[in-house]
């Protein structure tokens, strides 16, 4: 291993900073950023022929990383942050609930329960290996964790903004980046992004239900 960045590796890092600020400009694929690093991680992974344990996303390690009950704060947190964050939003500030639900539209069907599972477990897993297993995995070795979580965190907040009042868009993009920041604790800790994907699912799965309960 390099202390220096691949071609491929810096070319990638830098377009998907770029693809995370395409919200501002009012295009709504920013989501190539996360399609990108999946597919880079893979690439990268078969050139370098690196084990999947040195990149971050063993799924073998699940296990181990389990018998540590430590980890479940972690793991459990952001569906704590996602669960009071709709919570509160319906007692003080409901206008949140649509912008989110019209958010995610986008992307995901709302309407019929088992394509929307599958399509949360699919989209959350993917953001996981293109934010974590190869965004934060990647600058954390050039940078210290903490500044590399917060960037990392930032880029993935600005990714998901959409149109709306400002104080709905900096309440939405407030409660991705501590959910962010808590998946990329957790894939720091475990240096699996199964992890925190693990997090991010539950986090999303109880987010979405609240959001179609308060509607």
């Amino acid at each position: 291993m390099t202390d220096k960045f691949t071609k491929l590796q810096l070319v990638t890092i830098l377009l998907m900073i770029a693809l995370s600020f395409v919200p501002f400009l009012g295009f709504g694929f920013a989501g190539i950023s996360v399609l990108l690093g999946i597919a880079v991680f893979f690439i990268d992974k078969g050139i370098r022929k690196v084990p999947y344990t040195d990149c971050g996303f063993d799924i073998r390690l699940i296990g181990k990383n389990l018998k540590d009950k430590g980890i479940f704060i972690w793991i459990l947190l952001p569906l704590v942050s996602s669960s009071a964050t709709v919570v509160f939003a319906k007692l003080f500030l409901p206008e949140f609930i649509p912008h989110v639900l019209d958010r995610v539209s986008d992307f995901i069907t709302l309407e019929n329960i088992m394509p929307l599972f599958f399509q949360l477990v699919v989209l959350a897993l993917g953001e996981e290996i293109a934010w974590r297993a190869f965004f934060q995995n990647q600058i954390s070795k050039r940078i210290p964790i903490a500044p590399a979580i917060v960037i990392t965190s930032a880029l993935f907040s600005i990714a998901h903004l959409s149109s709306g009042s400002l104080a709905i868009i900096l309440y939405d993009m407030v409660f991705i980046f501590i959910n962010s920041v808590i998946y990329g604790i957790a894939f720091h800790k475990t240096k699996n992004a199964w992890i925190s994907y693990f997090a991010h699912l539950l986090a999303n799965i109880a987010g979405i239900t609240l959001l179609l309960i308060f509607q």
